[in-house]
């Protein structure tokens, strides 16, 4: 077993749909937990994390839940299942970067909004049995993680990635910068070079 893998362990679902048997695996260094799920007409997984803005110091945690394993990193095409989709009634779930709070999971107010794919670039809503049976999950997996994470250490290893992301978005934003003054400044210099041009000749010199 992986060193960050948890032994299978039974969660309560709710009193229409049961039970549930889960592992976990936590990848420490993109903050993600990954939950494999099997209950019945339910399997695959779910992927939580915590959401931070590094840009934003003033902003408050939120929790992110994706509909398959993005334990090494995040899902950012919404319109097709991520891998190892959670299925429910058969069906494979689409939808990645979902969030919420975690008032709303301890005040189980959650409702997770169920997807699935009609073709490239085309989602429907999934039945209201299947969307009770989704969120009966959804919301068993996310109360399990805000009890049993250290979410304080996958806040930080979030934070972190987060911050390498805006590193190489501010220095692509240098780089195309940069561009820009070597083409302005070779303009200017064009341009002062006409302007002495004409004034000799307006000049006489």
């Amino acid at each position: 077993m992986p060193e960050n893998t948890t032994p299978a362990v039974t969660i309560e679902l709710d009193e229409r749909h049961g039970t549930a048997r889960i592992t976990t695996e936590t990848n420490p260094v993109t903050g993600r937990t990954l939950y494999r799920v099997t209950a019945p007409r339910v399997s695959g997984t779910i992927t939580v994390y915590p959401v931070v803005d590094t840009s934003d110091p003033t902003s408050h945690l939120e929790v992110g839940y994706d509909f398959g394993n993005t334990l090494q990193e995040a899902h950012h095409d919404t319109w097709r299942p991520c891998p190892e989709p959670a299925t429910i009634n058969g069906v494979e779930m689409v939808g990645a970067n979902r969030k919420t709070t975690i008032d709303a999971i301890e005040n189980g107010t959650i409702y997770a909004h169920g997807l699935r794919s009609r073709g490239p670039y085309d989602t429907t809503w999934i039945s209201d049995v299947a969307g009770d049976r989704l969120n009966s999950v959804v919301r068993a997996v996310l109360r399990h993680w805000i009890t049993e994470a250290d979410i304080d250490q996958l806040t930080a290893a979030a934070a972190r990635v987060d911050a390498a992301t805006r590193v190489r978005e501010a220095e692509r934003l240098t780089a195309l910068l940069d561009a820009d003054i070597a083409r302005l400044t070779t303009q200017r210099d064009q341009a002062q070079a006409t302007a002495e041009n004409y004034r000799r000749i307006a000049t006489g010199d």
